[in-house]
C-alpha cells in the first residue's frame, strides 16, 4: 500500500513540474488604460498604437471601447512607445517597458488635450441679395 502511494507520487511529480514550468514561461503582458479628454469625458474609439521602442515600427493597434478603456494583449517583454490619438486632439506618446514574467502593464488615465488649429486666412463671400 505504501509502495503504491510512493509510486503514484513519483509519477505525478514530473507532470506537476512540467505544468508549473509551462506557466512560468509565459512572458507576455496586457497593456491597459483609459482615454479621456481634459474635461474628464471618456473618448470612445481612440486609436492606440504600440510602437517598437527603437524603430518606432507599429507592432499592434487597438481602439478604445465605449468606456474609453483599451487592452493590448500578448505584448512580449521589451521597450515600447504607446501612441494614443483621437481626431481633433493632440496625440500623446508614452514610453513603457514590459519586463519578463510581467502580466499587466497599466497606463492608468491618459488625458488628451484639444488640438490648436491656426487658420491662416478666412474668406467670406456674400451676394447683395443675401444682405439684410
Amino acid at each position: 500500500m505504501i509502495k503504491s502511494i510512493i509510486l503514484s507520487i513519483l509519477f505525478m511529480l514530473p507532470c506537476l513540474s512540467i505544468n508549473l514550468s509551462a506557466q512560468t514561461l509565459k512572458s507576455e503582458a496586457t497593456v491597459n488604460g483609459i482615454v479621456k479628454n481634459s474635461d474628464g469625458e471618456v473618448l470612445a474609439e481612440a486609436t492606440i498604437q504600440l510602437l517598437d521602442g527603437q524603430s518606432r515600427i507599429m507592432k499592434k493597434l487597438v481602439l478604445s471601447g465605449k468606456d474609453g478603456a483599451f487592452f493590448i494583449s500578448d505584448v512580449p517583454a521589451g521597450n515600447y512607445v504607446v501612441c494614443i490619438s483621437y481626431v481633433g486632439f493632440e496625440p500623446i506618446y508614452k514610453a513603457i517597458t514590459i519586463y519578463p514574467e510581467q502580466q499587466i502593464a497599466s497606463m492608468g488615465e491618459n488625458i488628451l488635450s484639444l488640438q490648436d488649429t491656426i487658420l491662416e486666412e478666412i474668406t467670406i463671400y456674400a451676394d447683395e441679395d443675401d444682405a439684410l
